[in-house]
Parts: structure tokens; sequence; C-alpha cells
């Protein structure tokens, strides 16, 4: 008899190692399985054959042990790993990913499935579809006020590709940054002219310079001075201001300029 035990508890050592064996190649055989859950799996003992049963410590001596010999081992469970799975981007925005407990829910034809798996397309209906199997994709849709409805109702969820959203007007704006402090001045400060006036003007004969100034906005305008000979190193300066489209904004304005030689 001890041969058969022998050979049995070999046996059964073999034939559930074996199992084992199945379900590490099957882990590994889903390393790339969108949502795939790895399993493990433990054994136990089978029972035990009592060879010679023990006895209780006396006075004047003490207890033994029972004496039992194993008689192999069985699977005792297959587990499912639930912990988080990495998250990685696929370039499909219809992709989706759980992260902590939930499943998606599935309508297959009238039957209910659940998954974790998210490879999901939309198809020529709009309904967010199982890539693999075409099973719609269910859950809660809002309503037009934007409100989820109460309750454990579930249905397809879908996206018409001809619905548009009505236009919404701009109604803040915000933005943020820093200034730079080393930029130049936009507004102009000071206008200063220099120059020489050709002498050889005649009385009542012009000479005109323009150039552009800035107000504190960055608005550029023109700014025109004209020197008319009045007489003799004497002259008539009137100068006018106008914005880009040419209307004046100040001016024309005349002073009397003498030229001290």
């Amino acid at each position: 008899m001890s041969l058969i035990n022998s050979l049995f508890s070999g046996v059964s050592g073999l034939r559930n190692h074996q199992a084992m064996m199945d379900v590490i190649s099957n882990n590994i055989a889903n390393v790339n399985t969108i949502g795939y859950k790895g399993s493990r799996i433990t054994f136990s003992d089978t029972f035990n054959k009592v060879v010679r049963y023990g006895s209780n410590p006396t006075e004047t001596g003490g207890g033994t042990n029972t004496f039992q010999i194993g008689l192999g081992m069985k699977m005792n469970s297959i587990d499912r790993n639930w912990t988080q799975g990495t998250f990685e981007g696929t370039g499909t925005t219809t992709d989706l990913a759980l992260q902590g407990k939930g499943l998606f829910v599935l309508d297959n034809n009238g039957e209910r499935f659940y998954s974790r798996a998210g490879a999901f397309i939309f198809d020529a209906e709009g309904r967010l579809v199982n890539s693999s199997n075409g099973a719609i994709v269910q859950g809660k849709v809002a309503n037009a006020e934007g409100q989820v409805p109460p309750g454990n109702y579930l249905e397809d969820i879908i996206i018409d590709s001809n619905l548009r959203l009505p236009a919404v007007a701009t109604t803040d704006i915000s933005w943020g940054g820093n200034l730079d402090s080393s930029s130049s001045l936009t507004r102009s400060e000071e206008y200063l002219q220099t120059g020489n006036i050709n002498s050889a003007l005649l009385v009542g004969e012009s000479a005109t310079d323009s150039n552009t100034i800035y107000d504190e906005n960055g608005n550029a305008y023109s700014f025109e001075v004209t020197y008319t000979k009045t007489a003799a190193d004497t002259y008539d300066m009137t100068y006018q201001l106008t914005d880009s489209s040419g209307t004046a904004v100040a001016g024309p304005t005349t002073a009397v300029v003498v030229l001290i030689l």
C-alpha cells in the first residue's frame, strides 16, 4: 500500500502543478489583452493517513504527536487579481479605461455583460460599441439641461454624428503673463524736431516735415509740421495731428518762429 500511496501523492503533485503551469501560461499569453486581469492558483494538502495516534503527557512522561502521512495535494483556489493596471495611450479617442473598482456594462442582443476592456468605437448609427463583437455600451445619458437622471435605468450611449452645438458668444476672457520691462516705450513722451530750414526759401514759401507718434495705447498718429516764411529769418509754424484714417485730432495750430543766428 505504501508504494501506491507514494505514486498517488506524486501523481497529484504532477497533475495539480500542471494546472499551475496552465494558469501561468494563460497570464503570459494575455499580456497584451486589453483589460485582462491575471490569475493565481493556490494549493492545499489532502487528508492525511493516521499511522498512530498521539498520547497526552503524564506525571512521569511527556506526550507524543500523532503519526500522519500525507496523501498528496490538491488545487485550493484559482483567484483573479483585480489590482489596478497601468494606463497607456492608444491614440484612439473612444478607447476608455477604468480606474479603481467598476466594470463597463454592455448589451449584446438583449443580454447584459460586464467587462474591463475599453476598446470601443462608434458604429454607423452613432452608438458606442465593443470593437470585437458589436455589444453596445450602456450608461446614463444626461438630458437637454445636462443633468443625469437618478435611478438605475441604463440606455445605449449614442452620439449623433450630425449633432451640432449652438454657438455661444464669448462673455469673458482672461490672460496672464509677464510684461518685458526692457521693452521700448510705445507712447511718445516727447517729440523733438531738429534740422535746418532751407535758407533759399522765399517769403510765402513753405517747408513741411512729417513723423509718426504714439499715444498711451500704442495707436499711431501722423504729426505734420509746416514752416511758412513770412520775413527774413521769421516763419509761421503750423502743426496738425491726424489719426490712421486721416482725421485731424489736433490743429492746425499756428505759432511764430524767429530764427536767431
